[in-house]
Parts: structure tokens; C-alpha cells; sequence
């Protein structure tokens, strides 16, 4: 978003919580393969390469219709595009992140984290720990608006939000 230059508005903010949807479950497909290739006996690195040759073809089949359904909407004129061009282009580009992410970090987590016979095991401690990590304390306030300040610590964008908007949460 930095990068084209939106800005954090309502239809940015939207277009990345309906992207968080889609980035989990590629996430999700890629890790869940992994584990089925790890229950079948093959170490856990043959079983990342194994999942993540496996769903190639619809994780990039995916991101490209995604894609292109979303970028269009962007490029439209007349007051439409104005609108959700912000939306649009940021969708499309957090889709084309995800097929990444999803190709690349997913399998090779998946092949550090996984071991045969864990039910729970390290990806359950590791999100435990990444949770308790992201909680802010706010100062006399309840465990519910310290919770809320965990938002901008998982998107990653403490450093671009205003500080009056953390007033705001602290009120």
C-alpha cells in the first residue's frame, strides 16, 4: 500500500480484511497437505517439496483468477474507479502475495514444524507464543482493549498508524 501510495482508509482497511480470508486458507490447503504427505512416512522436507509441487497448479490457477477479477475494478473510470480503486489494486495485490507466501513459506514451515505423530506439538506453542507476544497493555484498562491493539501488531503496521488513532483505542 506504502508503496502506490493509499492510504489506510475503510476501503483499504476492507480489502485487507477480506484478504486475510483468502491468505489463511492457501496457507491452510498448503500446510494440511504437508502434514497428509508427513503421515504417509515421507520426511518432512520430501513432504514439503511433495504438497507444494502437488498444489502448484491451483494455488497459481487461484491467485491469477483473483486477480483479475479484483485488478479490473481498479482501472475502471468515472466515479466507480475512483472509489475502489484503492480497494481494488489492494486486493489484487495481497492476493498475488499470498500465492507467494503460500508456495514458498508455507511448505518450507510446514516441513520445520510438522513432525509425524505431533497432533499439536511446535505450530500450537509457536502461535501460543506470536499471540501473547502481539498483546499491548493498555494501561487501566480491561484485557478487551488490549486485545484490540493486537490488530496493528499483526498487520505489521504499527509504524504507519496515527498516533491519535491509538488515543482513540486507549479511550
Amino acid at each position: 500500500m506504502l508503496v502506490a501510495g493509499f492510504t489506510i482508509n475503510p476501503l483499504t482497511l476492507l480489502a485487507i480484511v477480506l484478504s486475510v480470508g483468502l491468505v489463511v486458507d492457501d496457507a491452510i490447503v498448503i500446510v494440511e497437505n504437508v502434514e497428509r504427505h508427513i503421515h504417509l512416512g515421507k520426511p518432512p522436507f520430501r513432504a514439503a517439496i511433495d504438497a507444494a509441487r502437488e498444489l502448484v497448479g491451483p494455488i497459481i490457477a487461484m491467485t491469477i483468477t483473483l486477480a483479475a477479477v479484483y485488478a479490473p475494478v481498479g482501472i475502471q473510470g468515472g466515479l466507480t474507479g475512483a472509489l475502489f480503486r484503492e480497494f481494488a489494486f489492494t486486493l489484487a495485490g495481497a492476493v498475488c502475495v499470498s500465492g507467494v507466501v503460500a508456495l514458498t513459506l508455507s511448505p518450507m514451515m510446514g516441513s520445520k514444524l510438522l513432525r509425524a505423530g505431533d497432533t499439536d506439538g511446535a505450530l500450537r506453542a509457536g502461535s501460543t507464543a506470536v499471540s501473547k507476544a502481539c498483546v499491548v497493555s493498555i494501561p487501566g484498562r480491561s484485557p478487551a482493549r488490549s486485545v484490540q491493539a493486537r490488530c496493528p501488531c499483526a498487520l505489521g503496521i504499527v509504524g504507519s498508524v496515527d498516533r491519535a488513532f491509538l488515543h482513540v483505542l486507549a479511550a
